[in-house]
């Protein structure tokens, strides 16, 4: 099933691509957003996520036709549970995309064979893409470093699939950091990242886990996403991100911000003393002679003289 769930509006707006996700978490998006979905008929897990499945570009020009939009200025694939071989598919054929969101869903086989690597290798260059330091231990505060580099988001329970590696086991081969564990409640989650990459680690292994992160992991992620890149339910206001350099010359230089913290107390402190001096002197020199000396001497400029 390939199809429009929300045209949004405005000649230029962002694109939301669902992969098994049907809708979900569209209060949290600007009105503007288009917002398109894709089933899976895929038979086997590994294979492919559908022979029907468009590649972006087609899938791009298809989205623009049915919503009436000119172009989309972002465009995010977003997976859930098996939905995520659909976003694999798109960064395996080389389409990348503004952010990825992937809920609750990326596996691979059990067997770490030379046959099987590709499905490793595919994410490993995604976030590499994503200005992961896949070497480095990771942060344990999820964010954005980088301003100008694509994102990539990863949820997971702690489900343990009896034929391929759960999520977490998957992520930690992904990215070496073998140390990841679950969160200790589906409130508090662990979180690893580096770069524009965050995995969010979650408990408990029932159906019920998974559908907790359909229900509400995917929908919180996906408005943070969003407000991220500019399009969150509150509107086109940007969220705070840290960017990896400063700017370039010509604009202002992240690393003078500090400087005003000082430099404004310090200029207001300088003009004070000015204006006092200023009238100081002001003051001293109406007087008559006599008593403009004894008024200086007063205040230490003459040394006491008369």
């Amino acid at each position: 099933m390939v199809g429009l769930i929300q045209k949004g509006s405005g000649d230029v707006r962002p694109l939301v691509v669902q992969y098994f996700a049907a809708g979900s978490g569209l209060d949290r998006l600007d009105p503007r957003t288009c917002v398109w979905g894709v089933g899976s008929t895929a038979p086997g897990f590994f294979a492919a996520f559908s022979a029907g499945n468009p590649e972006l570009p087609s899938l791009v020009e298809q989205a623009k036709k049915a919503s009436g939009a000119s172009s989309f200025d972002s465009v995010v694939l977003l997976g859930f549970s098996a939905g995520n071989q659909g976003v694999r598919l798109q960064l395996l054929h080389g389409h990348y995309p503004s952010a990825t969101l992937c809920v609750d869903g990326v596996h691979s086989s059990t067997a770490e064979t030379e046959a099987n690597a590709w499905q490793i290798e595919v994410w490993r260059h995604w976030y590499d893409l994503c200005g992961a330091q896949l070497g480095l231990q990771p942060s344990r505060t999820a964010g954005v470093e980088y301003r100008n580099a694509p994102i990539a988001w990863v949820t997971a329970s702690n489900i343990q699939p009896p034929t391929y590696t759960s999520v977490i086991e998957t992520q930690r081969r992904i990215t070496t950091w073998v140390q990841m564990e679950p969160g200790e409640s589906p409130s508090a989650p662990n979180v690893y990242s580096s770069g524009n990459l965050a995995i969010w680690t979650y408990p408990g292994g029932a159906a019920k886990d998974h559908i907790y992160q359909a229900q509400v992991v995917l929908v919180e992620r996906l408005g943070e996403l969003a407000t991220i890149l500019g399009f969150g339910a509150g509107g086109p206001q940007k969220a705070k991100a840290k960017p990896s350099l400063a700017k370039k010359k010509g604009g202002g230089a992240d690393w003078l911000e500090p400087l005003f913290w000082w430099y404004g107390p310090m200029m207001a402190g300088t003009a004070a003393s000015l204006m006092a001096a200023t009238m100081f002197y002001s003051w001293v020199a109406t007087r008559p002679r006599g008593a403009r000396r004894r008024r200086m001497a007063m205040f230490g400029v003459l040394g006491g003289g008369k």
